[in-house]
């Protein structure tokens, strides 16, 4: 049965309009809100009174697939729309984009394709960026990442799957020597480049690299003089503080507001901090900011009646031995286990070797192979498991060994990307433990339609964006039962940093919704 027009909010009503009003615009509003309904809304009205012609949504894969669609099917007053789901292999994808229905529906991945694709015949003047937090990045391409031979079957000397340089080149005679020297080649598949001064080394003359290719952010640059509206919806504008927010303002606007650079944006409000790393906000920055995106952004909260939510913090400690390991670990970067020296080149590294190690098991650097060290969070998980006597639990993991090890502990569980049915079958109960991973489950999806309103973090992660939407998938209109969402936190570790600076990015991105917010009155 078709839900009526009467039912949306007057929130729901008022961001609609401001859709209408605004060709370029950010809807910020939280998780939960009806960001899809309010939207979808606005394009029907915008059709109807024929504003625009042809629409493209860009969003996670089950989102796009599953949620936009069962959105615009599930209301009266958009049930008429003829949409289709750009997905599949390439040749299925092309058949997809070529059809004629008023919205396509893409995953933030294909998006680029879409664009290479279309190029200077881009045939949507709306775009619609749901979750925008997924192209955060102010680079507009990506390094080469692949380097091919066009001639293999010709260099009978060359390894091709391995190195792109000369088996002969270690004993070649022709060395560079000397300042300035010069370097022959063994064969004439081969040609000299110089590595520094003294060093160089013989390269295929057959291998080319592919081009760089637009990151999504550089995509939706290329593409927005042909754009005519342009949305971004969010619950997560800024999740690692306000430098998150410039590649979202410099689409809608081309630099109006915030610098036509990220480089100028970043040194006309921040400030390098001590260590030469982090930006912090310049005295009065963060107040101008919010006021120069107050226009065209707009935060408001739902009115709709949830249940109560508790957030608890289920804090570990590590056995002796582990708890060694990790604080030899964090003081050599080096860290030995049964034979392997695993080895953290930097900080960003070892950030997440740690995170590892609160977990309980850590990659070893040999391709996908780990160790298992304690398995001190799976106790405090079968705590948790065993108080809610059998009833459906979520249970978010970070890295993959987490995933592979909560498989062996509980064989009844699913993960979610093993499953197209996974979402329906949770609402169901037919699933008693949900593995999901934030960035493959966080976004979009509704898991609150069924008897799950429990969720543990067994593996934690320092996304702001992620932790919010993951939680926000039971904690939203439709729930019906009290939210308890528990964090296995190992005290004194990896997992209390994170938290407390996951604390501060939701600290400062309060700060922006509030600048943001508008009031609206029901009726």
């Amino acid at each position: 049965m078709s839900l009526e027009y009467s039912l949306i909010r007057a929130s729901q009503r008022y961001a609609a309009q401001f859709i209408i009003d605004n060709k370029a615009c950010g809807l910020f509003s939280d998780m939960g809100f009806g960001k899809t309904v309010a939207v979808t809304t606005a394009i029907e009205k915008m059709f109807r009174l024929q504003m625009i012609r042809r629409v493209l949504v860009v969003s996670t894969l089950r989102v796009a697939r599953d949620t936009w669609p069962e959105e615009l099917s599930e209301w009266r007053h958009t049930s008429y729309l003829r949409f289709k789901v750009i997905a599949g292999d390439a040749d299925a994808r092309l058949r997809a984009a070529r059809g004629r229905e008023q919205i396509h529906m893409i995953n933030q991945e294909n998006f680029v394709w879409l664009a290479e694709q279309a190029g200077r015949k881009w045939p949507y003047d709306v775009v619609i960026f749901d979750d925008a937090a997924g192209f955060k990045s102010a680079n507009r391409t990506n390094a080469p990442t692949k380097t091919i031979c066009m001639n293999s079957a010709d260099c009978p000397i060359f390894e091709h799957e391995k190195s792109f340089v000369c088996n002969h080149a270690d004993y070649c005679s022709d060395k560079l020597s000397g300042f300035g020297g010069a370097c022959l080649t063994p064969c004439q598949d081969f040609s000299p480049v110089r590595t520094s001064l003294k060093a160089c080394i013989h390269v295929c003359r057959h291998f080319k690299s592919y081009p760089a290719r637009y990151t999504r952010f550089g995509a939706l640059c290329a593409l927005r003089p042909q754009i005519d509206r342009l949305v971004h919806l969010t619950g997560t504008p800024s999740s690692k503080g306000l430098l998150d927010l410039w590649p979202l303002i410099f689409t809608l606007d081309k630099g109006a507001r915030l610098k036509k650079t990220y480089s100028q944006y970043k040194n006309t409000y921040f400030i390098k901090s001590h260590n030469g790393f982090n930006w912090n906000l310049k005295p009065g920055a963060e107040k101008e900011i919010h006021a120069r995106v107050k226009d065209i952004c707009i935060y408001i909260e739902s009115e709709a009646d949830l249940p109560p939510r508790r957030d608890i913090a289920q804090y570990i400690r590590l056995p002796k031995a582990a708890a060694e390991k990790y604080d030899e670990f964090k003081r050599d970067l080096i860290l030995n286990l049964d034979g392997n020296e695993i080895v953290a080149a930097n900080n960003g590294v070892l950030s997440a070797k740690l995170l590892q190690v609160c977990g309980g098991a850590v990659y070893t650097g040999e391709g996908r192979e780990w160790i298992e060290l304690h398995r001190e969070k799976f106790k405090a998980l079968d705590k948790i498991i065993n108080r809610y006597h059998g009833e459906p639990i979520m249970i978010g993991y970070n890295f993959e060994h987490e995933l592979i090890r909560l498989k062996a502990a509980y064989p009844d569980g699913v993960d979610i990307r093993d499953r197209r049915d996974a979402v329906h079958a949770w609402n169901a109960g037919d699933i008693p433990k949900l593995f999901i991973h934030p960035l493959s489950g966080g976004h979009g999806l509704n898991l609150q339609k069924g008897p799950g309103h429990v969720l543990a973090w067994f593996g934690l992660n320092w996304s702001l964006d992620l932790n919010k939407q993951l939680n926000k998938r039971l904690h939203r209109p439709g729930q019906e039962q009290e939210v308890f969402i528990y964090y296995l936190i190992v005290k004194g570790k990896a997992d209390t940093l994170l938290m407390d600076g996951v604390a501060k990015y939701d600290w400062t991105q309060l700060q922006l919704l509030n600048a943001l917010k508008r009031q609206v009155k029901e009726g």
